[in-house]
């Protein structure tokens, strides 16, 4: 079976029976619904494992060419597949489930790493970008940020050096002819407010995460401010120089899949 650990229109702990030749995506006629948009309407399948073999029965194979399908946080590309074994961790788009068999595993409740699985100990980063060759997404708490590519490439430029002055040609180089870097600042932004208009992001929360940047700016300063105030500190213009993201660095993880 699969268990849903978050996020989307999905309750947690909602169990899936994982049948042989069960397809999961986002197609209401599948047999796994996961009614979330990052997933694709057909996004994977189940699959025997050839017999006699020493592998776990079950494989899942990658039917999406476009959306993330992580299995412990391997990446499998399209037409890709491999075994399922009891406790395997899954990422299907930005949700998040695990298999379970006889014996339940431990539930795990932040997205999976795209890359390794965290060190022990180590916190969990509050934004993910990351970069496939032309593509480029950034993720809050498994939640897709409204960004085009060419932002979220912006925002990868500055989660790059977190709370040091990034030069704006060295975001346009990183941006290409896609886009003129203000803009993609003003998105990245807006974006964010998105987060907070929604509830999706504690206010306090990214106040605390400015305040730990080493901005100068003092907790009790921001505040004062208001939403927009909060976010034109944490993309902070450097006129002249470039703009600074105020976070700290292990709030941010930039990791290339490709």
């Amino acid at each position: 079976m699969l268990r849903v650990v978050g996020p989307g229109r999905l309750h947690e702990g909602e169990l899936f029976d994982l049948p042989e030749g069960a397809v999961i995506g986002r197609d209401p006629g599948v047999e796994v619904r996961l009614d979330h948009p990052s997933v694709s309407r057909r996004h994977a399948r189940i699959t025997a494992a050839p017999r006699p073999s020493p592998e776990p029965p079950l494989r899942i194979e990658n039917l999406s060419s476009s959306s993330g399908l992580f299995v412990d946080g391997a990446r499998l590309g399209p037409g890709d597949a491999c075994a399922l074994a009891e406790g395997s961790r899954l990422q299907i788009g930005a949700v998040l489930l695990e298999v379970l068999g006889p014996a339940e595993t431990e539930p795990f409740c932040s997205p999976i790493p795209l890359d390794d699985a965290p060190l022990d100990g180590a916190a969990a980063p509050v934004f993910v970008i990351t970069r496939d060759g032309d593509a480029c997404g950034v993720q809050f708490a498994g939640r897709y940020l409204d960004l085009q590519a060419a932002a979220a490439r912006a925002f990868a430029a500055l989660a790059a050096s977190p709370s040091q002055v990034v030069h704006v040609w060295d975001i346009q180089e990183a941006v290409g002819t896609a886009g003129v870097v203000a803009p993609l600042v003003t998105a990245i932004r807006r974006a964010v407010k998105s987060l907070l208009d929604d509830g999706a992001l504690d206010e306090a929360l990214l106040r605390g995460l400015i305040a730990q940047s080493g901005s100068g700016d003092r907790l009790a300063s921001l505040e004062s401010l208001d939403r927009d105030a909060l976010l034109r500190r944490l993309v902070l213009s450097r006129r002249g120089h470039g703009y600074v993201l105020c976070l700290p660095p292990d709030a941010v993880r930039i990791v290339d899949a490709g």
